[in-house]
């Protein structure tokens, strides 16, 4: 993946793809594949079995709210999820804004 041309430059820009790290590049490329699957607008590809055994949703930290993580009754941990969560809205946010139909919060975190 790394070092290759911008396989997906309908899904992101290449400046994004190019300054990505391999692993975001990865992730890219399943977010891309899981999309298209759900839209049903594909061609098969190697990965499409894989991501069908794939939980559809996440439930993670990520997708708590405040009462939520509250309810961990520590506020270490609590201030360690609340910046965690932050530096996640901030690479979405990044991601968003490099393509040209944003994908939701829920895929990202996915």
């Amino acid at each position: 993946i790394d070092g290759e041309l911008n396989p997906f430059e309908e899904f992101v820009s290449s400046d994004f793809w190019h300054s990505a790290e391999p692993y975001i590049k990865l992730a890219l490329h399943v977010m891309f594949r899981r999309r298209a699957l759900e839209k049903e607008d594909y061609q098969d590809h190697v990965l499409d079995d894989y991501i069908r055994l794939l939980p559809n949703e996440h439930h993670s930290a990520l997708s708590w709210t405040r009462e939520e993580l509250e309810e961990l009754q520590d506020k270490e941990s609590i201030h360690r999820m609340q910046k965690h969560h932050s530096k996640m809205h901030d690479c979405y946010s990044n991601l968003c804004a490099a393509m040209p139909e944003p994908v939701g919060w829920n895929l990202f975190c996915w």
